[in-house]
């Protein structure tokens, strides 16, 4: 049978390694699948449809995570800095009644960082129960889970003061409570996680529209296309442009449309859009096989 130590172990290794790294994969393709979900809806595609693989999701997610990433890069260094101040601040040396008010300092604002947090996790799960009548609330989406975040992360460290505080005034000894502490740090890291999927998918859906919004009023730096087909297509806005190809022998193809840019390719498909965007416009699916031939205009002023 396996003892607590080594039980305590695997869970340790578990929540500081195993879970981050799988955790920070799952949110890089859930981001990129959202965002780019939230911003071809923008033009009316569904995003399944296009058939992107998984690293056509993940090379997605990037650009819009920098800002997130850089800012929660920030925190945690500021964080560790304090966490590496309050360290000194244990270790400095000096006489044992220098070293009782340091441990008492300590203590206190142990106290008060975790009654924060606390208070702040009381407020989230309040905002938890109240959703049905804060569900039109914008920023719903994002104050809740980043307060969880915040709030767990503030009592955990709070109760990590105190034992810090603790282990400085006894020697270290057996903690009878440390299993509990150890599953009460896996429901934590579980919390976290679940609320930091839910402010990804957020912010995600805020950056996909932010980015269908702003690719709608620069079409012009999609890739231009020009469209053969051998049968006349329906098409129903009147920025394209349909002109027939003088018959050719060999040649199949007998109609050309212009004024066309590509938003996004499928693997066995194209979606293209008017030279220029209106509320009435349309994205139209062509399918990559012998029925057209696509050109793709020259964009460099040479």
């Amino acid at each position: 049978m396996t003892d607590a130590p080594d039980s305590g172990r695997w869970v340790s290794i578990l929540t500081d390694f195993v879970v981050p790294a799988g955790a920070l994969t799952a949110l890089l393709f859930y981001f990129g699948y959202a965002s780019t979900k939230a911003e071809y809806e923008y033009f009316g595609v569904d995003i399944d449809t296009v058939g992107l693989d998984t690293a056509g999701v993940l090379v997605r997610s990037p650009h819009s995570l920098v800002v997130p990433i850089v800012t929660v890069a920030l925190l945690a260094a500021v964080g560790l800095l304090i966490h590496l101040g309050v360290r000194r601040f244990l270790a400095a040396p000096g006489p044992d009644s220098r070293k009782a008010r340091r441990r008492l300092v300590l203590r206190r604002t142990s106290t008060i960082v975790a009654t924060i947090g606390g208070a702040i996790v009381l407020g989230s799960v309040v905002l938890l129960f109240a959703y049905p009548w804060l569900v039109e609330w914008p920023a719903y989406n994002l104050v809740t889970p980043g307060s969880l975040i915040a709030g767990i992360i503030m009592f955990s460290y709070g109760l990590q003061l105190r034992r810090m505080a603790a282990a400085t005034a006894r020697p270290r000894q057996f903690d009878v409570d440390s299993p509990a502490r150890t599953w009460l740090r896996v429901v934590s890291v579980i919390a976290v996680t679940g609320c930091a999927f839910w402010a990804t998918s957020t912010l995600a859906q805020w950056s996909g529209t932010g980015q269908g919004t702003l690719q709608a009023q620069h079409f012009g730096q999609l890739p231009s296309v020009i469209l053969d087909t051998i049968e006349p297509l329906q098409w129903h806005d009147p920025v394209i442009t349909e002109s027939g190809l003088p018959p050719t022998p060999g040649q199949t193809f007998r109609f050309r449309y212009r004024n066309l840019r590509l938003l996004i390719a499928g693997s066995d498909r194209l979606f293209l859009v008017p030279d220029r965007w209106s509320l009435e416009g349309t994205t139209y699916v062509v399918p990559l096989d012998g029925t057209v031939r696509v050109q793709f205009k020259f964009q460099n002023p040479g």
